[in-house]
């Protein structure tokens, strides 16, 4: 639904600086990545940030098909925009750690961090996540079963 409101703005000549950037996120939401590519690809936005925002969602689409390389020439076409814009910088991260680069991406996210540091309190526990994750080689969390917590309080609390 959003998606053909948004495509009736456009057609109906709201700004595309307003409209492509929001249209691009809701076209991911809707897992359309080729839409978003063949519709937004070739499209340059006069405002910097509008401009930074559709490419990082065009990036995005691209990873998402397995496109890194065109995922890459996005995100540097969005940090040419804004050079510290932190979606663009989280994608990165996440490309970087999809290539089990773990140094780089942690950079990348203490990087967001520094630059975005009200966010700090809600990015240090997932880096922590995603180090854990790229670096065992697997997705799956390494915390104790409940089984084994619950053993551990039996024998802490009998003694």
């Amino acid at each position: 639904m959003a998606v053909a409101e948004l495509h009736r703005a456009a057609e109906l000549q709201y700004p595309a600086s307003r409209v492509l950037p929001e249209l691009a996120r809701a076209l991911l939401l809707q897992n359309q990545q080729k839409e978003l590519i063949e519709k937004c690809a070739r499209i340059d936005l006069a405002d910097p940030a509008a401009d930074a925002d559709l490419k990082t969602s065009i990036a995005t689409a691209y990873a998402h098909q397995g496109e890194v390389a065109n995922a890459r020439t996005a995100l540097a076409a969005a940090l040419n925009d804004i050079a510290d814009y932190s979606a663009a910088l989280k994608m990165e991260s996440r490309l970087l750690a999809g290539e089990r680069q773990c140094d780089a991406a942690l950079a990348q996210v203490d990087k967001v961090i520094a630059n975005d540091a009200r966010d700090a309190r809600d990015r240090t526990p997932a880096k922590g996540r995603r180090v854990s994750s790229a670096s065992s080689g697997t997705s799956k969390r390494n915390w104790p079963s409940s089984r084994e917590i619950t053993s551990e309080r039996m024998t802490s609390s009998s003694a």
